[in-house]
């Protein structure tokens, strides 16, 4: 199986991914968690470019759009596409959707040419199941400020508020499209809550399969 975590930024998803990767553990499941850009060593870096706020030539929004894409087909390739052959469930921290939120709904590019590029560079895998845990992009980017203890922001992290609002609302609307796939979590509750409420969608899951 192959589950995704999706949300703005500080909306909680590391935390709960490794609150799940612990459950799954514990029911015997074989995992593996990555993340998307920089789960592999390219990704890495392909991640310090999209992401270094410091760095001088930084790149245009088309530029970006492509720096994922190349992050995406790789991750595929190398590291989830082995592991879902080896049947290992692998849980991973973004995918296409936060492509379509970031570079479609709130860059503004074509959301079906970038469906396109993304059916392309992933070889068609979509997840099973996906969580949008969904918050206030204003509580996340707080929740961000706190957990580093200072104002330092990422490149993305550091975008207007209102980029950020058309990235929740973006997956909001990713989700009206997709109900059966993807699952709105309310990442304003509590851990325990928000996790319940991610044991219970993939219960779900593990039933229609």
């Amino acid at each position: 199986m192959f589950i995704t975590f999706e949300g703005v930024e500080g909306s909680g998803k590391s935390t709960q991914i490794k609150l799940l990767e612990n459950h799954l553990i514990t029911k015997g499941y074989n995992t593996l968690v990555t993340r998307q850009p920089g789960g592999s060593i390219l990704g890495k870096n392909i991640r310090e470019l999209i992401l270094d706020p410091e760095q001088q030539d930084k790149p245009s929004d088309l530029a970006e759009m492509f720096l994922y894409l190349a992050d995406r087909s790789h991750h595929i390739e190398t590291i989830i596409e082995p592991a879902l052959r080896s049947n290992v469930l692998v849980l991973c921290d973004r995918y296409i959707d936060s492509h379509l939120a970031y570079q479609g709904y709130a860059r503004g590019f074509d959301l079906e040419k970038l469906q396109l590029l993304n059916s392309i560079a992933t070889k068609n895998i979509i997840p099973n199941l996906t969580i949008v845990l969904d918050l206030n992009p204003e509580e996340g980017l707080r929740r961000v400020r706190y957990e580093r203890e200072q104002e330092v922001f990422d490149r993305i992290e550091a975008e207007k508020i209102e980029f950020h609002q058309k990235v929740r609302n973006g997956f909001l609307k990713l989700a009206e499209k997709s109900p059966n796939r993807i699952k709105i979590i309310d990442a304003s509750n509590s851990l325990e809550q928000v996790h319940h409420h991610i044991i219970n969608s993939f219960e779900q899951l593990l039933v229609k399969k």
